[in-house]
């Protein structure tokens, strides 16, 4: 049996924001949900005024490993 990691915080998008940049980013952030026991949710997503993004998550051993997985999450 894996131990199961958790994880929340926020998250500080850097830098000059355009609204087409943050709307390109609303795709990856739902690739981060969870699949099973790992993935991540945000609370809500950011926009340019409001660059800072909520979230909770859980992975396996370290939410760090699980945070590692979410580019290829991204790219299937």
């Amino acid at each position: 049996m894996a131990n199961i990691s958790s994880a929340n915080g926020t998250l500080t998008l850097k830098g000059d924001w355009t609204e087409a940049a943050v709307e390109a980013l609303k795709p990856v952030l739902d690739a981060w949900k969870f699949y099973g026991e790992y993935g991540m949710r945000v609370y809500e997503y950011p926009t340019v005024d409001k660059t800072t993004i909520e979230f909770n998550g859980s992975g396996r051993w370290s939410f760090s490993g699980t945070l590692g997985g979410f580019d290829s999450w991204t790219r299937s």
